[in-house]
């Protein structure tokens, strides 16, 4: 891995007139390198860098069954109103059948 190089910023005022004064602001680049097992395991034996994730997948499920409240004890809704649409189908069948005879 690419060892950082650490610098020196300067911090002065600059007016229009000078175009010469620029200011020296150290870089941090990430690079990306591949997935070893060296690098599995310092990525693992370290907690912060995936406890957070952690704690927010686990705050994200906890609210989102704290929306929901607690579910019905019936059948699901999509299945309760399918039977209730045919229900009322078949009792429109027959008033009409009756309605013709």
């Amino acid at each position: 891995m690419h060892e950082k190089i650490s610098g020196d910023a300067r911090v002065q005022a600059v007016s229009d007139e000078d175009e010469e004064v620029r200011a020296e602001i150290p870089l941090d680049v990430a690079v990306n390198e591949p997935l070893t097992w060296k690098s599995f395991l310092n990525i693992v034996s370290k907690p912060y860098t995936w406890l957070p994730a952690l704690a927010y997948m686990t705050t994200c499920v906890l609210v989102l069954f704290l929306a929901l409240g607690p579910l019905p004890a019936g059948p699901p809704p999509s299945l309760a109103l399918l039977s209730f649409i045919l229900a009322r189908a078949r009792r429109t069948s027959r008033r009409h059948r009756a309605h013709e005879s």
